[in-house]
């Protein structure tokens, strides 16, 4: 059975920056996002990188789909309390809420706050550069260097402790 694999908006921005946007069918097959990420990017983000790559994707191997309200057990407080608590964004809130329905295997997000609520659910998490770096490991991309100057060249925020780390781990200068 195949990893359900959910979205956030910022792994789709930052690879449509470094030019391999499809590279995530390639790695992961099909992926879901809520419709909240879907506005943001395509829509809001209409003109920008990401925008036309995720409107060509769209129910060919991106998946928009909503989670509406997510109850683990009846009685406790449990998803929704939690995450208003602590993700105060609204697209936040609909990604970790749908990777959570749809038993997501692997989440794709950069935001701290999301890594970290999904990993207390059991959800691998998976940043953008980590995306970068599985692609060049499956061979789909021959190296990260050249990825990683054109996102950072397109003021997609990479440290240069995590650009440094991604190029060694990889064995590249």
């Amino acid at each position: 059975m195949p990893v359900v694999v959910v979205s956030n908006s910022t792994p789709l921005i930052g690879l449509a920056k470094g030019e391999i946007f499809e590279a995530l069918q390639r790695l992961y097959g099909q992926i879901l996002i809520p419709p909240e990420v879907y506005a943001e990017v395509a829509e809001e983000g209409e003109g920008r990188p990401g925008a036309a790559e995720l409107a060509a994707a769209r129910d060919r191997w991106i998946l928009v789909k909503s989670a509406g309200l997510v109850i683990i057990k009846p009685g406790e407080p449990g998803l929704e309390q939690e995450l208003a608590t602590k993700l105060p964004e609204q697209e936040d809130r609909a990604v970790v809420r749908l990777a959570v329905k749809e038993r997501a295997g692997l989440l794709l997000a950069d935001d701290r706050k999301i890594r970290t609520f999904a990993s207390s659910r059991e959800i691998v998490c998976l940043t953008t550069v980590g995306i970068v770096v599985h692609a060049v490991r499956a061979g789909i991309c021959t190296s990260a260097k050249p990825i990683l100057d054109r996102m950072t060249e397109q003021a997609f925020g990479i440290s240069d402790d995590v650009y440094r780390r991604a190029l060694d781990q990889l064995g590249e200068q």
